[in-house]
C-alpha cells in the first residue's frame, strides 16, 4: 500500500509519516522544503499547495492507495488577514485532492477542526450544523463540503487543539509552550473563558493509522479529540504534575487577548462515535504526565 501524507513536516504529520514506515508501509510524503530520506519505505516529495500544477503532478506521480491530507493553513489570525492565500491553501487545494481521489477511487483522509463550529454549546457531536465564526474555520469546512461532494471513499476527522509535536520543523503549541515557561520558572498567562478538547498529537497519529488500516469510517465525519478543558485547566494540571505553586499561572480572560480574527468561546467535541469505532482518546492527565516524560528526557539529552 502506498500512502500519500501531505504536510510531513507538520506536528500531526510528522508523528503520521513516522508511524506508517515503522508499520512497513511505502510513504509518499510532501513537504514545502527538500528533504531526503535513508529509509527506502519513505520518499520525500517538494510541494507547494497552492500550485496547482504541481499538486496534480505529485498526485499522479505517487499514485497512493490512500491520501492522509493533513496539510493546511492553521494561523487562525493570518488566515483572517491573507484570505485569498488561506482559501487556496484550505479549501481548493483540498478540492483538488479530492476530485483526484474520486476520479481514482482512492481512500482520502481529510484533517478538519472544531473551529468549524460558533462556539455557542460546546461538546459538538458530527451531526451539529457547523456554523465558523472566523475565515480559518469556513475555509476548513469549505474543504469538508468539497472532500464529501467529490469523493465517495473519505474520512473526515475532526479534532482540536493539538498538543506533543516533535517535529523538528513545526512550532511548539500552547500546551508546550506553558510547559516550557513553567520549567523555566516564568509565570503564564492562560484563558480560562474559552474551551476546546486539547488533543495529544501521538494518539491521534495512531487513530489516524487505524483508520487506514481498517479503511473506516468511510464516507463519515469523526471527532477525534481529548476531553474539555480550558486553556487555565491544563496550565493548573501541569503545576499540579509538577509540584509547582499554582499561583505561577495567572487566569486571563478571552477579552484580554489581541486575536486579529474571533475564536468560539467553546468548540469542545463530543467523541461518542470515536469510542464506538475504538478510536477514544486517553485521558488528558496521562498524556500531560507522557508530555512531560518527554520534554525532560529530551533536556537531559541535549545537556
Amino acid at each position: 500500500m502506498r500512502i500519500l501524507v501531505t504536510g510531513g513536516t507538520g506536528r500531526l504529520g510528522w508523528h503520521i509519516v513516522q508511524k506508517l514506515v515503522d508499520r512497513g508501509y511505502n510513504v509518499i510524503a510532501t513537504s514545502r522544503r527538500l528533504l531526503s530520506s535513508n529509509d527506502v519505505r519513505l520518499r520525500w516529495v517538494k510541494l507547494f499547495l497552492e500550485d496547482s500544477y504541481m499538486l496534480s503532478r505529485v498526485l499522479d506521480d505517487a499514485d497512493p492507495d490512500v491520501v492522509i491530507h493533513t496539510a493546511s493553513e492553521t494561523d487562525v489570525d493570518s488566515c483572517e488577514e491573507y484570505r485569498e492565500y488561506a482559501y487556496r491553501i484550505n479549501m481548493e487545494a483540498t478540492r483538488q485532492i479530492a476530485k483526484w481521489c474520486g476520479r481514482h477511487g482512492k481512500f482520502m483522509i481529510y484533517i478538519s477542526t472544531d473551529y468549524v463550529f460558533d462556539g455557542e454549546k460546546g461538546m459538538y457531536t458530527e451531526g451539529d450544523i457547523p456554523r465558523p465564526v472566523n475565515f480559518y474555520g469556513l475555509t476548513k469546512l469549505l474543504g469538508e463540503e468539497a472532500v464529501r461532494s467529490s469523493c465517495e471513499k473519505y474520512c473526515i476527522v475532526r479534532t482540536s487543539g493539538l498538543f506533543g509535536s516533535s517535529s523538528p520543523f513545526a512550532r511548539k503549541s500552547f500546551v508546550e509552550e506553558m510547559l516550557s515557561q513553567l520549567l523555566n520558572g516564568l509565570k503564564v498567562n492562560a484563558v480560562c473563558d474559552q474551551y476546546l478538547s486539547p488533543t495529544y498529537i501521538p494518539y491521534l497519529a495512531d487513530a489516524i493509522v487505524k483508520i487506514v488500516e481498517r479503511g473506516e469510517p468511510a464516507g463519515e465525519i469523526i471527532h477525534i479529540a481529548g476531553s474539555r478543558a480550558s486553556r487555565y485547566d491544563i496550565a493548573v494540571r501541569l503545576c499540579k504534575l509538577l509540584n509547582i505553586d499554582v499561583e505561577m499561572v495567572k487566569p486571563i480572560s478571552m477579552a484580554e487577548v489581541k486575536w486579529r480574527a474571533r475564536r468560539p468561546r467553546d468548540s469542545s467535541l463530543f467523541t461518542g462515535k470515536a469510542k464506538l469505532y475504538k478510536l477514544e482518546h486517553p485521558p488528558l492527565e496521562n498524556c500531560l504526565r507522557e508530555l512531560i516524560a518527554k520534554t525532560r528526557s529530551n533536556i537531559m539529552s541535549t545537556r
